[in-house]
């Protein structure tokens, strides 16, 4: 009785063991993943949470050895009140981009006027694509802008 109580003790340490290791993050080439290397706070770059207000509206894309942050707020002369949201108003829209090794500051590009949302993509080659709509941002003809690479 022993012997077996031992030997599915055994079993259940290797089982938690093996699942303990699994659940560990991995790169692609399977090395494990160690501790985060850098932070930033966005607030340096104007973005800030809303609180009561939409606040700021960020996509975040990386491509090789970088990192591209948007980040798109209301402008100031923007209208709003309870019939005009900030999601609806005029917005500018700036990309930041960073080295992935240490977050270093790299680029900046923009400002570009255009709506409260927007999309930001990586490419194959190490670029990014930038989609801006322009439905609520004064322009007299509604569109999509695709500006690149950024």
């Amino acid at each position: 009785m022993l012997k077996k109580i031992s030997s599915r003790l055994l079993v259940a340490v290797l089982t938690t063991i093996f699942l303990s290791a699994a659940w560990l993050p991995v790169t692609a080439s399977g090395a494990t993943l160690r501790q985060r290397e850098w932070s930033i706070d966005l607030a340096q770059y104007g973005y800030h949470a809303g609180y009561g207000d939409p606040g700021s509206y960020e996509e975040v894309a990386a491509a090789g050895n970088v990192i591209a942050l948007g980040i798109s707020d209301a402008v100031p002369s923007a209208h709003i009140d309870a019939n005009h949201s900030p999601w609806n108003a005029p917005a500018s829209v700036n990309v930041y981009i960073f080295k992935a090794a240490d977050g270093k500051l790299i680029a900046k590009r923009g400002p570009w006027l255009g709506d409260y949302h927007f999309t930001l993509t990586p490419t194959a080659k190490g670029n990014f694509l930038l989609v801006l709509r322009h439905f609520n941002d004064g322009s007299e003809k509604k569109r999509e802008e695709l500006l690149g690479p950024v």
